[in-house]
């Protein structure tokens, strides 16, 4: 077979898997609310979004689709927040009369954020979801993308690793923001070098360098997230929150001096030819 041929047929695969696997998780989500299905939900919705980035413009693939699945990814964001911010206070904080005060704030606000989320996963207009799915499928079928995909994804992924090299150039120890662009560039070229490695499977080490670095920065946007939480609660409650703050404090400024000073290990994680 063709690499061309070769290739669309694992992106077409790709696809039908992530929509079976969403229906799955979309099930789950409105029977539990499990902790996994809200991520994996996520983490789908961000892949399909990078298919939608490689199929624009081929039939009736446009912007529209991929605005769609960031709205959808942006329902599932808030309950996901709460998820991680109780169990990375039970995992990494000592107990005590604070911790304890904090986790029931966190458990109070993860039962309103679920059921707004059950409340619009009521309201969601599922058919539509499948069929913007189903058109990019219909789109990554065509003799054009099939033509095109390969040399498209090194260009995308070509831009989107000098947008990440620039962030990293711009990067301030001090600047949580900037140090959040250097994340969501990161992020972003991380599934388009995925569906890379779908086709060229030889890239496991970078991908696995890749995540470590992300491991980094997530966890340093959870602690920011985390912090925020801490905050609300001090102001509702007037609990002191000194040990805690210390805690979010000391970690977060390790992990971004860490990252920092690996900044560079990017470098290593794709080769411009375009």
């Amino acid at each position: 077979m063709k690499k061309k041929e070769r290739a669309s047929r694992i992106l077409i695969e790709h696809i039908k898997s992530i929509k079976n696997d969403i229906k799955s998780n979309l099930d789950e989500c409105r029977e539990t609310m499990s902790v996994d299905s809200v991520h994996d939900i996520r983490v789908d919705l961000r892949k399909l979004m990078s298919v939608s980035e490689l199929a624009l413009n081929f039939k009736s693939v446009d912007q529209k689709n991929k605005k769609f699945f960031v709205k959808m990814q942006k329902l599932f964001s808030d309950t996901r927040d709460i998820h991680v911010a109780i169990d990375y206070v039970k995992n990494n904080i000592e107990s005590d009369s604070n911790t304890k005060g904090f986790i029931e704030y966190l458990n109070s606000l993860r039962t309103t954020r679920e059921n707004l989320l059950r409340d619009g996963l009521i309201e969601l207009n599922i058919p539509k979801l499948l069929k913007k799915t189903d058109r990019i499928i219909t789109a990554v079928s065509s003799s054009d993308f099939r033509h095109s995909f390969l040399s498209t994804l090194r260009t995308k992924l070509d831009d989107s690793f000098l947008e990440v090299v620039k962030n990293i150039e711009f990067i301030d120890k001090s600047d949580i923001a900037k140090i959040h662009r250097v994340r969501i560039s990161l992020k972003h070229f991380r599934y388009l070098f995925e569906i890379h490695n779908l086709i060229f499977t030889d890239e496991k080490e970078r991908i696995n360098n890749l995540k470590n670095l992300q491991d980094w920065l997530g966890e340093i946007q959870d602690l920011t997230v985390l912090k925020k939480l801490l905050h609300d609660y001090c102001i509702e409650t007037e609990a002191d929150n000194e040990r805690i703050l210390s805690f979010i404090d000391t970690r977060t400024d390790l992990l971004v001096e860490s990252f920092y000073n690996d900044r560079y290990e990017v470098l290593y994680l794709w080769e411009i030819k375009t």
